[in-house]
């Protein structure tokens, strides 16, 4: 979040009495500046593509995840093209990644994701 998305968000916690605690780092770095594990980590749309290690970024989503806990992604791309995963029986190769097999579908919306991943419980 930007400095004055953060002050907005504050600002609103502040009215609604809600104890949340808001950062601004690098998402690489998140684990360094919160502490604890969470239930959800939660990814909104848009955040994948302005990603550049999409790697380094799921092993930071899954540090901060309790045991149990659930990674929520959800992302839509009106490109109608996916550059980095395949949805297998629905989505085929074409320049530049992955689209809709289908060109009703591929024609009609937008490329859209939407993944719940658990953290394994601890054993």
């Amino acid at each position: 979040m930007s400095p004055r998305s953060l002050e907005r968000a504050r600002e609103l916690a502040r009215r609604a009495e809600a104890h949340i605690e808001l950062v601004e780092s690098n998402i690489y770095a998140a684990r360094e500046v919160v502490s604890g594990d969470f239930d959800p980590v939660y990814t909104t749309l848009g955040v994948l593509c302005w990603l550049p290690d999409i790697d380094a970024w799921a092993r930071v989503a899954a540090c901060l995840l309790r045991p149990g806990g659930r990674l929520v992604l959800e992302e839509v791309s009106e490109t109608r093209v996916s550059s980095w995963c395949r949805w297998p029986g629905l989505m085929e190769s074409c320049e530049g990644g992955y689209r809709f097999t289908d060109p009703a579908v591929r024609d009609m919306l937008p490329l859209q994701l939407a993944v719940v991943a658990r953290r394994p419980a601890e054993q």
